[in-house]
């Protein structure tokens, strides 16, 4: 588990993620959290049935908390405010993506900024990865903003709407 001055942050394993998918808040009654009427869309529980399930399954050691949701809780709330994941293992060059979203009734305060610092810090641990990988859209300014105040430098646009952003660690 992470934790910073407001935040716990923690990659949830095969049968917790299987709750979490459920939304409806299964998962925050099960765990003691504030219920706060988290959705899950339908695009990305797919996502996590045909993808992340199986490859977290497939994952040696502790290699599964490249492919899970590693939600964000709030500790003075005790609700969960936001998720953050990576998108598969780092490459053979070290490379590794990270992708995250805020609840919205939390959006604008931080959270997200606090929660990426505290990836990042988790990263620099880890020898296999030498390079932080993230993609915003072009008109995403508060999700770049996040980037930047982590230390991201915009490598380039990919695609014609996504820019990418790079932080060696």
């Amino acid at each position: 588990m992470l934790a910073t001055k407001r935040l716990h942050i923690f990659p949830l394993e095969t049968y917790p993620l299987l709750d979490y998918l459920l939304a409806e808040n299964i998962y925050e009654s099960s765990m003691g959290y504030t219920e706060n009427n988290r959705v899950v869309s339908a695009d990305l529980k797919d996502m996590i049935e045909g993808f992340t399930i199986p490859k977290m399954q497939q994952a040696t050691a502790d290699n599964f908390v490249y492919y899970t949701i590693w939600p964000v809780v709030e500790k003075a709330s005790n609700t969960i405010v936001a998720e953050l994941g990576f998108k598969g293992e780092p490459t053979a060059s070290g490379m590794v993506e990270i992708g995250y979203g805020t609840m919205p009734a939390y959006e604008g305060k931080g959270i997200m900024t606090e929660a990426v610092s505290a990836m990042v810090q988790w990263c620099k641990q880890q020898p296999v990865i030498q390079l932080l990988m993230a993609r915003t859209e072009k008109d995403n300014t508060a999700s770049a903003r996040i980037l930047q105040k982590n230390g991201f430098v915009l490598y380039g646009v990919v695609e014609d709407d996504l820019l990418e952003w790079h932080l060696p660690v």
